[in-house]
């Protein structure tokens, strides 16, 4: 693929570890407003991991927020803190899941050849915790876009729109990266833009989803990714 920008995912893509491993749950909530001498019924505790899921969809700055505010008021639990303040907290005790070394590398080697770089992904995470990540990884200075801080996720068309003006260039020239058959796949095509996929061959269902999607390629590592590309014309 003859492409100039690269816009790379996380999960998958520069990471193998477990979302769920790193999922900020009732059980982080617990443990912080337990520092404020607030105990967590087990019954707000089901009803917030019970609504979870379906709240980090949102994945917008205020749905982690929202959804503790939510749960509280519904089981009559006041506590001292904002739910924003708690919700950096939880997110602070969950971790991130990490950047693999052959990511790191595999992302330097393409920005050594020339490409253009961002890595963009839809999560409820506080904006610096992810780009913290990327700096641990020895990437902190390539551009990232959480839907966290803009407050649309993927597949809403305001993400990707927000993405090209931040690449500068034009969508035929810019290759999306990621794992989901239609945030990473079927999204970025409809506006124009190359995609491949990046997912495990133990994922068979998911991979032909991909592909059915518009994927150009269908990759099992980011590794792979520069033998597909045509390498760029050197000045």
């Amino acid at each position: 693929m003859a492409v100039t920008t690269l816009v790379v995912g996380y999960h998958h893509a520069l990471t193998t570890a477990s979302e769920q491993d790193f999922r900020p749950h009732s059980g982080h909530l617990r443990q912080v407003l337990a520092e404020h001498d607030i105990t967590l019924s087990e019954a707000a505790r089901a009803d917030f991991d019970r609504r979870l899921v379906t709240w980090q969809r949102l994945a917008h700055a205020s749905a982690m927020a929202d959804l503790i505010t939510m749960v509280l008021s519904r089981h009559g639990i006041d506590q001292p803190l904002s739910s924003s303040e708690l919700a950096v907290q939880m997110c602070e005790r969950a971790g991130d899941a990490p950047v693999t070394a052959e990511a790191a590398r595999t992302l330097t080697r393409l920005l050594e050849q020339g490409y253009g770089v961002l890595v963009a992904t839809t999560t409820c995470r506080p904006q610096e915790q992810r780009a913290k990540a990327l700096a641990d990884a020895g990437l902190g200075d390539v551009p990232l876009v959480t839907s966290s801080q803009l407050g649309v996720a993927a597949p809403h068309p305001e993400f990707y729109e927000h993405v090209l003006r931040r690449c500068a260039a034009a969508p035929g020239r810019v290759l999306w990266v990621g794992s989901d058959p239609i945030e990473d796949v079927a999204g970025p095509r409809a506006h124009g833009m190359h995609a491949a996929a990046v997912l495990p061959t133990t994922a068979a269902g998911r991979r032909e989803r991909a592909a059915r999607a518009g994927a150009h390629t269908v990759l099992t590592s980011l590794q792979e990714l520069p033998d597909v590309l045509v390498p760029l014309a050197r000045p």
